[in-house]
């Protein structure tokens, strides 16, 4: 619990500054470009279904979903991405009690920051155990990527709004109202997406 009693660090410590080894923070740029990308084939993927299940012959007609690739290509590309980001990101984050305990004499503290990121883990794997046991469905995999892309988000930026903890160096207030309109858009895709499925699994039953 010493991190969360720790006072807030305005700038990084002289040993993270000075980090020798570039592994830890480039696995993590890595993962969120991954988990960037997977949200938007993930959107990708939605777009597509939807077009294609309105469509007669079931081929996407949309101007947009016309010139993507299918949605079960769409679906593979993203579950492919969240299958080489996890294990990735997972690494990081060992990586990264490893050097904290050096800088910090601690493997772990608690910090809202590590917590992020091990809630990126927990999320990723998941995703995968549901697609892997057929839990949900590619839609239903789809908003999960869409929602673990939120909390990479929160993990990146949000623990740093909250002002403690050794890594609220990140804070800065310029970054609060676009990580809050983020969070409303990517918010309110995932619950149409979620009344979606729920009607259609009703209208199916019917």
């Amino acid at each position: 619990m010493k991190a969360w009693n720790a006072p807030m660090a305005l700038e990084p410590p002289p040993m993270q500054a000075t980090n020798a080894s570039g592994r830890r923070p480039s696995a993590a740029i890595i993962c969120s470009g991954g988990f960037t990308l997977a949200l938007a084939l993930s959107l990708s993927y939605l777009l597509v279904a939807r077009s294609a299940r309105r469509s007669p012959d079931g081929q996407a007609t949309g101007w947009l979903s016309s010139r993507l690739p299918s949605a079960d290509r769409l679906d593979s590309l993203a579950y492919r991405v969240v299958a080489f980001t996890f294990p990735l990101w997972t690494f990081a984050v060992i990586a990264g009690a490893i050097w904290a305990e050096n800088a910090w004499g601690r493997y772990w503290g608690w910090d809202p920051k590590e917590n992020g990121a091990v809630l990126i883990v927990l999320w990723n794997a998941l995703i995968l155990h549901a697609r892997w046991c057929g839990l949900v469905k590619t839609r239903g995999i789809a908003v999960l990527a869409i929602v673990g892309n939120m909390i990479t988000a929160w993990s990146w930026f949000g623990t740093n709004q909250l002002g403690i903890g050794l890594h609220a160096y990140g804070f800065s207030q310029a970054v609060e109202p676009g990580l809050y309109r983020y969070y409303w858009v990517q918010g309110g895709l995932t619950f149409v997406a979620a009344i979606a499925a729920y009607a259609r699994r009703h209208a199916e039953r019917m």
